[in-house]
Formats: structure tokens, sequence, C-alpha cells
């Protein structure tokens, strides 16, 4: 064989070896573009992680707390004035970290939405109701500017602690230990599930709230 046979193969194998290298480096640089474009596509779409030391949860003294419901209240008077009044509505309690304690805002609200009066009790326990009309009421408690408003005296400064299970004196509980029955500031409270029965004696006859808490 001659020499320049001999060096034939040797440049077509240099030529082939060129070739093949130009090819697998565009590969691999289209290769690499494309898993660059996904990772900063990837990337945008990530939630950023909570910055640390950041904790969004707060103490139960300083967190709001809100109950909604349905409320039912009936009067009922006995003797030669005998009558029967009766109401139901919607409501909802909130309460909210102030100065000085906590706020309590009570709105009421017909069957259909319409906003009938809304409260606020201060910390310092005095209270205003603006009505419907406008109107603004103003007295040394919650349940005194509501027995302005209305003519009952519904016992909501109270109703967040029984919602909490405190109580001035527990007549019964059931087998997980939860109030069922009690008294307090003269109204005697029937706890179901999700739902309470406040009455109270009067002179005259009855009142008797039902409260159906939906939240």
């Amino acid at each position: 064989m001659s020499p320049s046979e001999r060096r034939g193969p040797t440049l077509l194998t240099r030529q082939l070896t060129r070739l093949l290298t130009r090819l697998l480096t565009r590969l691999l640089t289209r290769l690499l573009s494309l898993l660059l474009a996904v990772a900063i596509a990837s990337g945008c779409a990530v939630t950023p992680p909570r910055a640390a030391g950041i904790d969004n949860t707060l103490p139960p003294e300083l967190a709001p707390r809100e109950w909604a419901g349905r409320f039912s209240v009936s009067s009922q008077s006995n003797g030669a004035d005998a009558r029967n009044d009766a109401a139901v509505g919607r409501f909802l309690l909130t309460s909210l970290p102030a100065a000085g304690g906590r706020t309590l805002d009570l709105m009421l609200q017909s069957p259909f939405g319409q906003t009938l009066a809304n409260a606020r009790r201060l910390p310092d326990g005095t209270a205003s109701l603006v009505l419907a009309d406008g109107r603004t009421l103003t007295a040394s408690s919650l349940d005194a500017v509501l027995e302005q408003a209305i003519g009952w005296p519904l016992p909501v400064d109270r109703l967040t602690d029984w919602l909490d299970d405190r109580f001035e004196r527990v007549l019964a509980r059931d087998s997980a230990g939860q109030v069922t029955s009690a008294t307090d500031s003269g109204w005697q409270i029937t706890r179901e599930p999700n739902r309470w029965i406040l009455a109270r004696p009067r002179p005259d006859g009855q009142l008797r709230v039902v409260l159906v808490l939906d939240r």
C-alpha cells in the first residue's frame, strides 16, 4: 500500500470527526437553551418562600373572633293585656382587639339581608347603636342600648363568655364535658349543637331567644 493510500483514511477520519463535533456542539447548544428556558419559566411560576422570621399567627388575645347565625326573639305577656311579640333575623357578632381590651360589634339584619341596626361596645363597656333610619342611641352597656332600641333586654354583653363555656352557674354537662344547661345574669340557658335557647322570666311573662350558629 502506498503512503498516499495510507494517509487517505486518516484525512477522511479527521473530516468526519470535525463534522460530528460541529453537529454535537449545535445539538448541545440547542438542548441547553431549551433547558434554560424551561428553568426560567418554572422559576417564574414558583411561589416565593415565606421570609424567615415572619409569623402570620396571632395569640388568642390579639386575634379577631366572629360568630354568625340566625336569631328569633319572642315575648309572651300574661294578664289582661296578654300579647305575643316576635322577631326573626340574622346576626353577625365580631370581637376585635383594641387599646384597653376588645370591642364587640353586633349587626342585626332582617331575614332578607336588610340591615336593621349596628351596635358597638367599647373596651370601657359603653355602647352605641345606629338604627336603619340613621338615629344613634348610647347607653352604659350593649344590653341597655339594645333594650332602648327594641324594647327587649338581649344578653349580648355576656354572650361571648357563654360561647367560651363561661357561666355563673353550670347545671349540666354532656359526656364530653361541654356545658348543656346553665344560668347566668337571670337567663336560663339550654345548649344544643349549634343551637342556644335562652329564656328569661319577666313579671308579666317570659322572654325567649333562640340562636342558631352558622359559624
